[in-house]
C-alpha cells in the first residue's frame, strides 16, 4: 500500500443510508478573511440543518477574526466549533488536524475562498447509500471562480474524475492518478484515517495521492453535477508554486508505480537526487510545460476577472514557451467531458425582482433534466433602497456601450461561456455586438447561439437599431429561437427561421408561472437535440 494500513474497524459497507448529520464541513483557512467569510455563507445557503462545521484558523491570526466568524456560527443550522492553531501547519497538517477531530461517518474539506453553488451534500450522501460497492469518495464537477470575494465571476468548468464505475476501474486498471476536484470530495472518514490521512510527503499533491490510494480498494467517483465552484487565483499554491507541485506530482506517481511494480517506494529526498540526475534537455522540457501550463492557468483567472489585457499578455506567453502544452490546454477548454450535464447560458442585459421567480423555476425545470442554467446579467434592476438586485446564483458582468452613427452599441463579453456551453441564448436585439460574434462563430465557439425575444424588440429594430436586413441575417443563422408571442415567432419564420425551431412562450412577459418555465425548459430540450444549421 502506498499509504498506512487498513483497520479491523473500518465498515466497508454502510449499515444504513447516510444523513446531513453524518457529515462535517471542514475549513482550512489561512486567514483570508473576506473569502471565508463568503464561502461560509454559500455554504449557510446550500447546505440542510444538522451539518457539523469546523473551521480550522491555521496559524496566527488577528484576535477579531474568531469573534467576527461567530457572527455566522450562530447563524449554522447544526454543531460548530472553530479551531485555532498556535503555528501555521502544512496543508497535509490542517486538513489532518480536522479529520483527527472528526465525530462524523463522512467529512469533506472546503477551501476558504471557494463557494457552494446550490444544494448538493444530500445528493452525494445519497450516492454513497445506492452505489454498489461503497466509494470511499464522491466528488462532483465544479465551476471555477475568479474575481474577488464580494464580486466572484465564473469562468471554465473543472469537469475532473471518474463519473461511474467502469471510468474508476478503468483508471485504477491503467495506474493513472485518481483526479477530483479537492473541495468538492466528501470522504468515508474512517476510510481516510486508514490509509494515514493526509500524507506530508506528497505535498500540494496530497489529495491526489489520497484519491488514488483509497481507489486501490474502493470506488472514487465524481458526480457529473456542477453544484460547486473552486477559486483559481495568482496566489494558489499551484500557481505560485508551479514547479514545486509538479515536482509532487511526479513523486506521487513513481509511488504509484513502485507499489504497481512491487518495488519500494522512493524517500522525497532520494527521487529530488535521481531528477537532479536527468538530462538538461528533459528538465528544461518540463520546466517549459509547467510554465506554460501555469502562464495560461493565470492568464485565463486574469481574463475571466475583468484584466484583459494583463490576462492575455500571460496566455500569448504560455504560447511562446511551450506551443504544444498550449494548444491541449486551449483543447481541453473546448472539449468537455461528455458525462457532464449540458450547459444552457442565458445573457440578459437586466433582470428585476419580479422575473426572479421565473429563473427559479426555469433553473429547476432544466435541473430535473439533467441541464445546467447559467444566467449571465450585464447589469441588474434596484430594490427600493436603491440596492442592486440579485439572484444569488447569477452571474453579474459589466457590459461595454458603444456610439455609432446615432446608435448605442452593446457589447457584451462572453468568450468563455461560448466555449462552456451548449447553448448560448441571448436577447433578440441587433444592439448587441456579441449575437454578431455568436452567429458568425458558432461552428468555432462550439456553443450553438439562439435567441430570445419579443415582438416590441423586432418591431423596433431599423428605428434606433440596426437595419432590418442585417438582424435577419442574424436571425437565419440562428440555431433556435424562444419567442414570447405568436407575432414574434411569425416575425422570425418570415426572416428564415425554420418553425420548428422556434418554440413560442405565448406570453409577452416574464411571469412566475410553472407552465411558462415548462414551456422553455422543453425549447431547450430540443435545441439541444437539433443538428447544428
Amino acid at each position: 500500500r502506498v499509504g498506512g494500513h487498513m483497520t479491523d474497524s473500518v465498515d466497508f459497507e454502510l449499515a444504513n443510508p447516510p444523513t446531513p448529520r453524518d457529515l462535517t464541513i471542514a475549513i482550512c483557512t489561512i486567514g483570508r478573511d473576506g473569502y471565508l467569510q463568503a464561502a461560509i455563507q454559500s455554504l449557510i445557503e446550500t447546505t440542510p440543518s444538522g451539518v457539523r462545521l469546523h473551521l480550522v484558523l491555521n496559524g496566527p491570526t488577528d484576535l477579531d477574526l474568531r469573534h467576527r466568524l461567530t457572527d455566522f456560527t450562530d447563524r449554522w443550522d447544526g454543531p460548530s466549533e472553530i479551531t485555532v492553531l498556535d503555528e501555521r501547519l502544512t496543508i497535509a497538517g490542517s486538513h489532518n488536524t480536522a479529520l483527527d477531530a472528526a465525530t462524523t461517518r463522512f467529512i469533506t474539506f472546503m477551501g476558504d475562498d471557494d463557494l457552494a453553488l446550490e444544494p448538493r451534500v444530500e445528493q452525494l450522501l445519497d450516492l454513497f447509500w445506492t452505489t454498489t460497492p461503497t466509494p470511499a469518495v464522491i466528488g462532483s464537477y465544479c465551476r471555477r471562480v475568479s474575481g474577488t470575494h464580494d464580486e466572484p465571476r465564473f469562468s471554465t468548468n473543472k469537469d475532473y474524475g471518474p463519473s461511474s464505475l467502469e471510468e474508476w476501474e478503468a483508471q485504477r486498471d491503467a495506474g493513472d492518478l485518481i483526479e477530483l476536484v479537492f473541495p468538492s470530495a466528501i470522504y468515508r472518514t474512517e476510510l481516510l484515517r486508514s490509509v494515514g490521512g493526509f500524507e506530508e510527503r506528497f505535498g500540494s499533491a496530497m489529495d491526489l495521492a489520497t484519491f488514488t490510494i483509497l481507489a486501490q480498494d474502493h470506488p472514487v467517483i465524481a458526480d457529473p453535477r456542477r453544484s460547486f465552484a473552486h477559486r483559481i487565483h495568482d496566489g494558489s499554491v499551484t500557481s505560485s508554486s508551479a514547479g514545486s507541485h509538479a515536482a509532487r506530482l511526479r513523486y506521487t506517481e513513481a509511488c504509484i508505480a513502485a507499489v504497481r511494480n512491487g518495488t519500494p517506494q522512493p524517500a522525497w529526498a532520494s527521487f529530488v537526487t535521481s531528477e537532479k540526475g536527468t538530462s538538461p534537455q528533459t528538465r528544461a522540457s518540463e520546466g517549459r510545460h509547467t510554465m506554460s501550463a501555469t502562464l495560461f492557468r493565470q492568464g485565463g483567472a486574469a481574463v475571466s476577472s475583468g484584466q484583459r489585457v494583463h490576462g492575455m499578455s500571460k496566455i500569448a506567453a504560455s504560447a511562446v514557451v511551450s506551443p504544444s502544452t498550449f494548444l491541449g490546454r486551449l483543447r481541453s477548454q473546448v472539449t468537455r467531458e461528455s458525462n457532464a450535464e449540458p450547459v444552457v447560458s442565458l445573457l440578459l442585459c437586466e433582470t428585476t425582482p419580479e422575473q426572479f421567480g421565473f429563473f427559479e423555476l426555469l433553473r429547476d425545470e432544466l435541473r430535473s433534466r439533467g441541464i445546467e442554467l447559467r444566467l449571465v446579467v450585464a447589469c441588474t434592476g434596484n430594490d427600493d433602497t436603491g440596492a442592486p438586485a440579485r439572484l444569488p446564483w447569477a452571474e453579474h458582468r459589466s457590459p461595454r456601450t458603444f456610439d455609432l452613427v446615432k446608435r448605442t452599441l452593446v457589447w457584451q463579453p462572453g468568450f468563455d461561456i461560448a466555449t462552456t456551453s451548449e447553448l448560448i441564448i441571448t436577447e433578440y436585439g441587433s444592439r448587441q455586438l456579441f449575437n454578431t460574434v455568436l452567429a458568425l462563430g458558432q461552428s468555432t465557439l462550439r456553443a450553438r447561439h439562439c435567441f430570445w425575444g419579443d415582438q416590441a424588440q423586432s418591431s423596433s429594430v431599423g428605428d434606433e437599431q440596426l437595419p432590418r436586413a442585417y438582424l435577419r441575417r442574424l436571425t437565419a443563422k440562428a440555431h433556435w429561437l424562444f419567442a414570447c408571442t405568436a407575432g414574434m415567432a411569425n416575425a422570425a419564420a418570415a426572416c428564415g427561421m425554420a418553425p420548428d425551431r422556434i418554440t413560442t412562450l405565448q406570453s409577452a412577459t416574464l411571469e412566475d408561472s410553472p407552465t411558462m418555465a415548462a414551456r422553455f425548459a422543453d425549447g431547450v430540450a430540443a435545441a439541444l437535440d437539433a443538428p447544428p444549421r
